[in-house]
């Protein structure tokens, strides 16, 4: 399957730590997987995603979430109708930043030591919670500052 890379000069405004999407996917199968330069948090708001990587391919539902790193090969198709996600697309050297500010993140999210695609789980409650801090995420202006407040929270959360 052919790839496409994607940039950060290509999506985020020079000022931009961030920018978050939403996507209501088709059943079409992607004709080209895609790469980037930048770290994406992408979770599925709505149905069931097909998620192809370079390897192998396999099915996210409602709540999966995906801490996917740089130069990871992928790609999403919907398997039902209205199947959505939402993605978080981040500047490498915030997420760089962030790291070296808690060392603590360590080994887990976009800190796991030799795995770019990491995979966690919400209910429906902390996918509630999530999504409430999203919308208030895409009001807020596109600085570190508003990015943290949104990440944090949702890191430490992975702990419970």
């Amino acid at each position: 399957m052919d790839s496409i890379i994607l940039t950060s000069d290509s999506i985020f405004a020079p000022d931009d730590a961030f920018l978050l999407t939403r996507a209501e996917l088709t059943s079409q199968r992607p004709k080209a997987l895609h790469q980037q330069d930048f770290h994406e948090l992408l979770w599925v708001q709505n149905g069931e995603v097909r998620l192809y990587l370079h390897d192998r391919k396999c099915i996210l539902v409602e709540g999966d979430l995906l801490f996917i790193g740089p130069g990871v090969r992928q790609g999403l198709q919907g398997r039902v109708d209205a199947a959505m996600v939402v993605s978080l697309s981040i500047r490498a050297n915030a997420i760089d930043s962030l790291g070296i500010r808690h060392p603590d993140l360590g080994g887990r999210a976009f800190w796991q030591k030799d795995c770019p695609l990491v995979q966690a789980r919400r209910d429906s409650r902390q996918l509630a919670e999530l999504n409430r801090a999203a919308l208030r995420l895409e009001r807020a202006p596109r600085g570190l500052l508003y990015l943290e407040a949104f990440l944090l929270p949702l890191f430490t959360s992975l702990d419970h």
